[in-house]
């Protein structure tokens, strides 16, 4: 996974927390849920793609939800809060059913925690950014990729991935 996509899970994570936030603030409960799972899933997708260089694909989550437990503290986090989120994808999207006031309240708290976990992670690249290297103002650069064996992680700077919704200092596979 590239920086540029990490960057742009990054990007939809914000657009989907902001529009749940704004959802919540109107009074539409379902929406804001059903936003705030996709935020998540967008954050998890980040953390796996920094850290590990790939994202899940499985359409039932459950392969995203392994790949956290092995994506560091951040990931950890990322993990606690998808994983509380995850049960009420079904009621959101699919159920006739209403999501309560305060339950989609805390379906946005927990994508701004799962979200806000990608600025304070500091990154770490295991392979070459396939988008044309390091960024600026970190050493290095990208680290090259090995044809027999995996390459040394490296540590970058950590990157302010909701900045604008761009993450500098990323290198990603």
């Amino acid at each position: 996974m590239s920086a540029a996509q990490v960057r742009a899970y990054a990007t939809k994570a914000g657009e989907y927390l902001a529009a749940a936030e704004a959802e919540l603030g109107a009074g539409r409960h379902v929406a804001a849920t059903s936003l705030a799972i996709h935020a998540a899933i967008n954050a998890a997708d980040v953390v796996t793609g920094s850290r590990i260089g790939r994202r899940a694909a499985a359409q039932n989550h459950d392969e995203v939800l392994a790949m956290l437990r092995d994506a560091g503290p951040d990931g950890a986090e990322v993990h606690r809060q998808l994983i509380r989120l995850l049960p009420l994808k079904t009621t959101a999207e699919y159920d006739p059913d209403d999501i309560p006031g305060p339950a989609a309240g805390k379906a946005v708290e927990r994508a701004r925690a799962g979200r806000s976990t990608l600025r304070t992670a500091p990154v770490t690249a295991t392979t070459a950014a396939t988008d044309g290297g390091g960024s600026a103002g970190c050493p290095g650069g990208p680290v090259a990729p090995h044809a027999d064996t995996a390459p040394a992680p490296q540590r970058l700077h950590p990157p302010d991935l909701l900045a604008g919704g761009v993450g500098v200092g990323l290198a990603g596979r």
